[in-house]
């Protein structure tokens, strides 16, 4: 009897292991987050003429294809000469260029 006791305590303990260790991966407002972006500190501005994909996904009202566009326009047309030239790249217009104005440079 004692063993089968012993044997229910240790099964009940993994599953409430598994139970807090699954609710740790997943944020109680069911919003997914990418250990990676979440370890990446921003200090300062980003520089739109240096940063990857990753980082102007960061911004807000910037997604994967803008972000691509952003890469497309640097290629091509050489580094940004000022943060309004980001208008001139498909899919930013006035309202995302003013949310993220503070928030980037182009030094």
């Amino acid at each position: 009897m004692k063993k089968l006791i012993t044997l229910l305590l240790c099964s009940l303990f993994a599953i409430v292991s598994a139970q807090v260790a699954f609710a740790a991966e997943k944020p109680a407002n069911g919003v997914k987050t990418d250990s990676v972006a979440v370890e990446k500190t921003i200090s300062g501005p980003i520089n739109v003429n240096d940063a990857d994909i990753d980082m102007l996904m960061s911004l807000p009202g910037i997604g994967e294809k803008t972000a691509q566009q952003i890469g497309i326009y640097r290629d091509a047309n050489g580094p940004f000469k000022s943060v309004d030239d980001l208008l001139k790249v498909k899919g930013i217009g006035p309202k995302v260029l003013e949310k993220i104005r503070p928030l980037v440079s182009v030094s």
